[in-house]
């Protein structure tokens, strides 16, 4: 739960001085399918989509957060 509570910059700065490979890419999709519903998958994907260049991807991930998930 403290996880799903970190703001989307969170990933950013935890991804700064990573070095993120197109398997650690695909990973991440693959369990952003496996679980739409985990906001994380969302949060981590979108970061390592900005990180790799695929910023449009990285926009619309990032966009559908607030959508999707409320904070309380």
């Amino acid at each position: 739960k403290k996880l799903q509570a970190l703001p989307l910059q969170a990933f950013h700065v935890l991804l700064r001085d990573v070095k993120v490979t197109p398997e650690m890419v695909k990973r991440c999709e693959i369990a952003f399918k496996a679980n739409p519903g985990y906001r994380i998958s969302y949060d981590m994907l979108s970061a390592l989509y900005a990180k790799t260049g695929e910023k449009r991807k990285a926009e619309v991930l990032a966009g559908l957060i607030p959508k999707l998930f409320v904070r309380k």
